[in-house]
């Protein structure tokens, strides 16, 4: 792959990113590439090349092929063109790549199809929910199938219709009407 490495920004600057993985090392692209704790006498071999498309303040630049180890790295976008730059001084962005071994990962291309969450195994529901998908079945209960309001108490009841599955307290005044929290 190529160019998964971007930056929008001011035109006309000199863009390096630098790599570094989830400990923290920085990739070193001289000798034999790899990983090594930051040494300020390497700096200028950490810097990996980023090019703009003609003068738009897009650049762009790739991850070493020598990093071959799926993970989430974090880069660093650095201007360099005063000559003088340092991790500290200079740093114009980060970002992260999920990275394969070989390409960036992409949710791009994960779907759901249309009966995906028709693939979720509903809970049986005794009590308050705890779960996002009990949560949904709750309040499909509650407006869908039946509920009773009745002397201050507001009942939801299971799919046979008479087991009782949460209650909640209600009081009306003549300018407002309170719900209590479900039990």
């Amino acid at each position: 792959m190529a160019n998964e490495l971007t930056h929008t920004g001011q035109t006309s600057y000199s863009l390096k990113a630098i790599i570094r993985n989830a400990a923290g090392s920085f990739w070193n692209t001289s000798g034999t590439p790899a990983f090594e704790t930051y040494n300020s006498a390497n700096w200028p071999s950490y810097q990996i090349a980023m090019t703009e498309t003609g003068v738009s303040g897009d650049y762009v630049g790739s991850m070493p092929t020598g990093i071959s180890t799926a993970g989430i790295y974090r880069f660093l976008i650095v201007d360099v063109t005063s000559g003088t730059s340092t991790v500290l001084t200079n740093t114009v962005a980060v970002g992260v790549i999920d990275w394969s071994g070989t390409a960036e990962n992409s949710l791009v291309t994960a779907k759901l199809a249309g009966s995906g969450l028709d693939a979720i195994t509903l809970p049986t529901l005794s009590t308050v929910a705890t779960t996002f998908p009990g949560m949904v079945v709750q309040l499909w209960r509650r407006f869908f199938k039946k509920a009773i309001l009745t002397s201050g108490t507001l009942i939801t009841y299971a799919d046979d219709g008479t087991t009782a599955v949460t209650t909640q307290t209600s009081s009306d005044t003549s300018t407002s009407e309170t719900q209590g929290a479900s039990t």
